[in-house]
């Protein structure tokens, strides 16, 4: 009856993930490189989400861009910067939202407590578990 639940529960997060909800989070984005006919993935945090409306110019189509922000480590003095990238809409392949992964350890927990596993070796593997994410995928 409780895994029916998570499970339901689980999927109803899952399938309820929007445009709207990638502002402010985390996401990766795959965008195809049509120079090098290769897939380039983004990872980092969304500043905001451009209206879909492109502008039609004498010379040239401008498409809106989405914004995100990265820290970049630099090799010369080793610290972290800031870097925003815009990354136009019509090169975007898949968008993936990057969410922290509570289920394994819940699920790790229930189990370990099923078959009666003593306490250190379940304090192990959720201090193992710490962490992880998964990625649920938007467009």
């Amino acid at each position: 009856m409780v895994a029916t639940l998570m499970s339901y529960l689980i999927n109803q997060y899952n399938f309820q993930q929007t445009y709207v909800d990638l502002v402010g989070n985390n996401i990766r984005v795959d965008t195809f490189d049509n120079s090098s006919n290769s897939t380039v993935v983004v990872i980092g945090k969304c500043v905001s989400l451009p209206e879909p409306i492109i502008i039609f110019d004498g010379k040239r189509d401008i498409h809106p861009s989405m914004q995100i922000q990265q820290y970049v480590k630099l090799y010369i003095d080793s610290s972290a910067q800031l870097l925003i990238q815009y990354i136009s809409l019509n090169k975007i392949s898949k968008i993936y939202k990057i969410c922290p992964d509570h289920h394994s350890r819940l699920y790790a927990g229930m189990v370990c407590r099923r078959k009666r596993i003593c306490n250190d070796i379940v304090r192990c593997i959720a201090q193992y578990m710490k962490g992880w994410t998964y990625e649920v995928c938007i467009h």
